[in-house]
């Protein structure tokens, strides 16, 4: 093989390489399990990037920064709580009694979050089925399901 192929080989093989090893990084973090707050253990969890569920303990929420940090703790379904401290801006629906989603790394003491989820609220469940509704064919809104979506035009308009 002549010098042009082995440089044109050897630079091909270095782009699969860092795309192969990118692409394993990304998908290990995507893999990460949730564990609930109280699920956390400093044996087991310490010095690992960890998603941690659970609710914003009441009185627990302290801004810094203007509101551009915060720190709080994240109770358990069994009541063990877990500090968190996040150093950047906290979503806009994010406070106390609210269920999150917290995405950092454990120190054995505290999480340092990169990111915090609110989880949606329960005003996004889908409403109950009608029957009666369905049968007469119109929405929950009382439009006929063969009228939603299209404009009546007035007949005389055609006719000049």
């Amino acid at each position: 093989m002549s010098g042009s192929k082995w440089k044109c080989g050897l630079g091909f093989l270095s782009i699969l390489a860092v795309v192969i090893y990118f692409g394993v990084t990304g998908f290990k973090g995507a893999m990460m399990y949730y564990l609930e707050a109280d699920e956390l253990d400093p044996a087991i969890h310490t010095g690992k990037s960890v998603k941690v569920m659970g609710q914003v303990a009441e009185g627990s929420v302290e801004w810094l920064d203007h509101r551009r940090r915060v720190r709080f703790r994240l109770v358990g379904k069994l009541g063990k709580q877990v500090e968190v401290g996040l150093n950047s801006l906290a979503p806009d629906n994010f406070d106390e009694g609210r269920n999150v989603i917290v995405v950092g790394k454990y120190d054995g003491n505290k999480v340092t979050a990169k990111q915090v989820i609110v989880q949606c609220p329960s005003k996004y469940e889908a409403a109950e089925y009608d029957p009666t509704v369905a049968s007469r064919g119109e929405s929950e809104s009382g439009i006929p399901a063969r009228n939603r979506g299209t404009t009546v035009s007035d007949p005389s308009e055609g006719t000049r």
